[in-house]
């Protein structure tokens, strides 16, 4: 399998400034990917989760060949959470909320820290917010969480109060070409999607 970094198209500047908050020491706990569905969101929090958990990280990101490098690319690291609604939810409820702050106060097993990416955080609201704002305002140490949503505006002002936002932009054609080579007619599926391969 190809690790996260590999598979992401795009987002360079996105990934750049990953890279030199890491490599000056400056990561924050709580990063917020926001930007259209299907764009790559999800796929570069995981590709900064595989740096985060890396063993042997470089310059240019993870080593991709240590065990926890290669347990990110099955799916199966110990240390990393990903989680969205139930299925059938468009909220997030409050016991899953807490389920996810007693999966990040566990230490870590296979690397330094721990990682949690909550998908369509836009799921979290008012009863559940204060929950979840425990892991933000006193973070276990060595955690680190990603929030995604596409509607960033829908989310509880204490939650985005304490995360650095991440904004991702459509892909550009040549991007979503290499993402959905087979897209015919292609400038057609191209408009339809605004640059983005999830939604054409």
């Amino acid at each position: 399998m190809t690790s996260p970094w590999s598979r992401l198209l795009g987002h360079a500047p996105q990934k750049a400034l990953w890279l030199s908050m890491r490599r000056y020491g400056q990561l924050p706990h709580a990063l917020l990917l926001t930007g259209a569905e299907g764009i790559g969101k999800r796929l570069w929090a995981l590709a900064a989760a595989q740096d985060l958990l890396c063993l042997e990280p470089g310059e240019g990101g993870p080593c991709e060949t240590c065990v926890s490098c290669m347990a990110i690319d099955h799916g199966a690291h110990p240390d990393l959470t990903q989680a969205a609604p139930a299925e059938g939810h468009r909220e997030l409820m409050v016991e899953e909320a807490r389920e996810l702050l007693n999966v990040l106060s566990m230490t870590p097993i296979l690397s330094k820290r721990k990682v949690l990416i909550l998908d369509q955080a836009d799921s979290v609201t008012p009863p559940t917010a204060p929950t979840l704002l425990k892991s933000l305002e006193e973070p276990p140490q060595g955690t680190h969480v990603f929030l995604i949503s596409a509607h960033p505006q829908r989310i509880p002002t204490t939650i985005l109060s304490r995360c650095r936002r991440v904004a991702f932009a459509p892909l550009t054609r040549e991007e979503f070409r290499k993402a959905a080579p087979e897209a015919e007619p292609f400038e057609t599926l191209y408009r339809l999607g605004r640059g983005s391969p999830g939604e054409a």
